[in-house]
């Protein structure tokens, strides 16, 4: 960036000797140029910072720490580059804006703030520490500069972030207070110790005399507690014996239900057999009943159509026309009655067949509610109940003189243990 002769020398002629606030160091600059450089350094530094602060593109910059020194910088920097041969104003007007330059370089306070000083250092150390948490970095510049220039809030002080940044500013600025409280604090903690070994004495003596009382109630609790140990040994001894009885009544009965149990498993499948049996000739009861009524349908339509169409014989007199006509009506009509007769028999055999294994089911599931009940029954008792489940069922077709019981009860056992094996 270029400036006229007389610009600079209206510069020079200043008083360019300045300090870097808050430091001690001064700042001697005779050309414009190498201040602009300087000064865009340390917008740069702060701008960086101020950046690493920054969670998003819409937060407002003025909500932000650091804004205040960034901005007196940016503002310096648009003073020189009024007063360069860039910008298009009169003489006047540029020198004006050197006198701003140099007045506002002469601030000694906030936010004139150089970045070698103790602040930036410890700015710097914090957002590298703490992940650039923005009230930390709040807090410490406005307790380091706590000058009635940057206002906080009181209600701020109760977030942890803002009071722990704001104590370390102000520890920074003020180091000799924190010294001299210091040594008020070591005299504090000596007489606090010395207290404490007083305390500790004391509570040395109780604590003795507390072991010695303890003791003696230990040996006191312990012989009543044997005492009650030696009845509880003759209660167990007792509950124990009751026990035992109480197990072997529960092992017995368990015994009695597994045996019942084993019946059960024994005897139900021939029952679902029995059950599956009844409804099979129930389902062939039914259809042999409507075959039986349609073939009695189909046959009195036939005989009535023989009876309409077939013309009887003019005279009764007995001859060979005659006879035939009447031996053929005949035979139509008792084979027609034999035929349905049969069928008859059949219907009724399936139903008698369901009615006998229904039977067999109903009884098996009584006995089986009897051993329930009742337990395990005797070796006749059990051959009364199979013989009346495992006898020989009539068909009902053919009628026949011998016994429907079972020859005898091995052979019903023998029948029992192979439908067990086969269903």
């Amino acid at each position: 960036m270029e400036f006229s002769n007389n610009i600079e020398n209206y510069y020079q002629n200043k008083d360019i000797e300045f300090t870097k606030n808050p430091t001690n160091h001064t700042l001697n600059i005779s050309k414009l140029d190498k201040l602009y450089y300087r000064l865009q350094k340390e917008y740069d530094y702060w701008e960086e910072l101020f950046t690493l602060l920054k969670p998003n593109k819409n937060t407002p910059n003025n909500t932000l720490p650091l804004n205040n020194i960034r901005i007196y910088f940016e503002g310096l920097l648009q003073d020189i580059s009024k007063a360069s041969e860039n910008n298009n104003i009169n003489e006047s007007d540029k020198k004006k804006t050197v006198d701003n330059l140099v007045n506002k370089l002469h601030t000694n306070s906030y936010p004139a703030v150089y970045s070698n000083s103790e602040f930036a250092n410890m700015v710097e150390n914090l957002i590298n520490k703490y992940n650039s948490n923005v009230n930390i970095i709040d807090g410490f510049e406005k307790g380091y500069f706590n000058d009635n220039k940057l206002n906080f809030n009181t209600t701020e002080l109760s977030n942890n972030s803002f009071y722990t940044g704001h104590f370390l500013g102000i520890k920074l600025r003020n180091p000799e207070i924190f010294n001299e409280k210091s040594e008020s604090k070591i005299d504090e903690i000596n007489a606090i110790t010395e207290e404490f070994n007083s305390e500790r004495n004391e509570f040395k003596r109780e604590k003795e005399n507390f072991e010695k009382s303890m003791n003696e109630e230990f040996q006191h609790f312990k012989e009543e507690t044997n005492s009650k140990l030696s009845e509880f040994d003759e209660q167990v001894s007792t509950k124990s014996d009751n026990l035992d009885q109480l197990y072997n009544n529960s092992l017995e009965n368990f015994n009695n239900l597994e045996k019942s149990y084993e019946s059960h498993l024994k005897i139900e499948k021939p029952a679902k057999y029995w059950s599956k049996l009844a409804t099979k000739y129930y389902k062939r009861a039914d259809k042999w009943k409507w075959i039986t009524i349609g073939t009695s349908i189909i046959y009195l339509a036939l005989l009535v159509v023989i009876l309409v169409l077939t013309a009887p014989p003019q005279n009764w007199n007995f001859d060979f026309e005659s006879a035939k006509y009447t031996v053929i009506l005949t035979v139509v009509i008792s084979f027609g009655i034999f035929l349905i007769n049969n069928f008859i028999r059949i219907t009724n055999s399936n139903y008698h067949l369901a009615n006998d294994a229904e039977e067999r089911h109903h009884l098996t599931y009584f006995y089986l509610s009897l051993i329930r009940e009742n337990g395990e029954f005797s070796s006749e008792e059990k051959n009364i109940v199979l013989q009346s489940l495992f006898r020989r069922t009539d068909t009902g077709l053919i009628k026949s003189d011998s016994s429907s019981n079972m020859p005898n009860p091995n052979s019903s056992l023998q029948f029992y243990s192979d439908l067990n094996k086969n269903h």
